[in-house]
């Protein structure tokens, strides 16, 4: 596991009760057992700080459980 690297994990709804599996990135390592990521969204919203996307139609992903644009926000982190 390295700053960087894309995973999938079960995150929370802020809202409401249940959750949802995101693709988030690795910001940093905190401990052995500790990262720090910010969670995608699959919309992309205008009012909100980018960081950055990734295009999960792109070669390298193929083999990925998933399609289309993820968007990365400062709010998500």
């Amino acid at each position: 596991m390295n700053a960087g690297d894309v995973y999938f994990a079960e995150v929370p709804f802020k809202n409401r009760h249940g959750s949802k599996v995101r693709p988030v990135v690795i910001v940093k390592i905190l401990t052995d057992d500790e990262v720090f990521v910010v969670e995608s969204r699959g919309k992309e919203h205008a009012n909100l700080d980018l960081l950055g996307i990734i295009d999960f139609d792109r070669r390298e992903y193929r083999n990925r459980a998933i399609a289309g644009k993820s968007f990365f926000y400062t709010a998500n982190v």
